[in-house]
């Protein structure tokens, strides 16, 4: 019953406005409903032959509607649209599409409805309103934006753009791929969550590849030459040690050939202690030599290695997936059942 009711109010209203536009001697006494009159925005260029159309196509859409064939009663009255947009008749469409389940199209069709207000849906501008209000709690917004001529713009592979230029049209929520495309640049590929009731905003650059091509090195420059310098260092202190262990040495020898040149001698005893200490801090300063000049070669060997490694390289970076603005948002939800909130942290 509501659904009869709902037709009926309709079907009175737009063809009380249809019978309005004619001429004077075949007005009804649905004349007198607000806003049938000619010169209004939604009336405009249209003919009497165009009126009686679109009553038609508008009646065969109701009855169909009351039988719930809701695919055929669309049909019709698209065709009665494009007869005459009326807002009446836009509000019809996204009933349907309700019905239908095809919220974003409702979405669309509900906003135009309402676009010139009251006048031409004084019995349903309230209910239209409302089902603006529950469809956009339900569905979210996106708003790409581009200043580059010739740029191509799709989101789930349906032309969406042309630069320049903005657009900000309902999807529904849940992840979408935006595509950007013109010939000479690199294309831009971002897949992107929305969420409902929120506008997520996109404003899209191209680059060409000179432009894209980014320049680094794994380490600040200056990093593997350190490492090449101070091991380069540590070898030259192990040279350093080597040679005094040679310089003890050859204090040791003179203290050997001048105390046992003739005759066979206990070294331990025989020898001075000048001639012990000479020798044994040969040993000590040849054992950090040595070990100094190897850590120091294998230091040498791995900074030059590092000096390779970092050179400079040129590559593209991922632009598929650039990060948005960081930090929390609290997102209204809002149903025709439900009322809530999303919690987004984006890191």
């Amino acid at each position: 019953m509501l659904k009869v009711a709902w037709m009926v109010s309709l079907s009175v209203l737009f063809f009380g406005e249809l019978a309005a536009a004619q001429p004077a001697d075949v007005q009804s006494e649905a004349a007198t409903l607000p806003g049938a009159t000619g010169d209004r925005p939604w009336a405009r260029g249209v003919t009497g032959a165009q009126r009686k159309k679109a009553q038609r196509l508008l009646a065969r859409g109701n009855a169909l509607f009351l039988d719930s064939e809701y695919r055929q009663a669309l049909a019709a009255y698209r065709q009665a649209l494009e007869v005459w947009d009326h807002p009446a008749l836009r509000f019809n469409i996204a009933r349907t599409l309700i019905n239908l389940d095809r919220p974003v199209e409702a979405y669309e069709n509900i906003r135009l409805a309402v676009r010139h207000g009251p006048a031409p849906l004084p019995e349903l501008y309230a209910e239209a309103k409302n089902y603006q209000i529950l469809l956009r709690g339900q569905l979210a917004e996106i708003t790409i934006s581009c200043r580059q001529a010739g740029v191509r713009v799709t989101v789930d592979g349906t032309q969406y753009l042309d630069c320049p230029g903005e657009r900000t049209a309902p999807l529904l929520p849940g992840q979408h791929k935006v595509i950007a495309e013109k010939a000479g640049f690199l294309p831009y590929s971002r897949n992107v969550t929305l969420v409902p009731a929120a506008v997520e905003r996109l404003e899209i650059t191209l680059l060409t590849l000179e432009e894209a091509a980014v320049t680094r090195r794994r380490w600040a420059w200056w990093k593997p030459w350190a490492v090449v310098g101070g091991s380069a260092a540590v070898a030259s202190l192990g040279i350093l040690f080597e040679w005094q262990a040679g310089s003890a040495r050859d204090s040791y020898a003179r203290d050997l050939r001048l105390f046992c040149s003739d005759t066979s001698c206990d070294v331990d005893d025989d020898l001075p202690d000048s001639a012990h200490r000479a020798w044994r801090r040969a040993q000590i300063e040849h054992a950090v030599g040595v070990s100094a000049i190897a850590i120091g070669s294998a230091g040498v060997l791995s900074g030059l290695l590092l000096v390779f490694l970092n050179r400079s390289r040129t590559f593209l970076p991922d632009r598929s997936e650039q990060p948005g603005p960081r930090g929390v948002r609290v997102v209204p939800a809002v149903s025709s059942d439900s009322v809530g909130a999303f919690l987004i942290h984006r890191f």
